[in-house]
């Protein structure tokens, strides 16, 4: 993994995963989750998370994401 590359293409994760990306862009994006695992692992959690609303918004009961979203949520500070 090349650090500089990473930088520049970690933020076009949620865009890559929505789809919202040009061609080219799109291609680098999976060439480097190809060799980045902690942006596809990422992904996956994006991935997941987003199943996961999807199910609690069409009635379905909340999932373990969920449930730890909701956690993680109530104990963050604050401002």
């Amino acid at each position: 993994m090349h650090p500089v590359r990473h930088l520049l293409l970690s933020p076009s994760l949620g865009p890559y995963l929505d789809g919202e990306l040009d061609p080219a862009l799109e291609a680098r994006v999976r060439a480097h989750l190809r060799e980045c695992w902690r942006c596809s692992g990422e992904l996956e959690l994006q991935r997941l998370i987003r199943a996961a609303l999807r199910q609690r918004r069409a009635g379905g009961p909340p999932s373990l994401a969920v449930t730890r979203l909701r956690r993680f949520a109530a104990s963050a500070p604050r401002h």
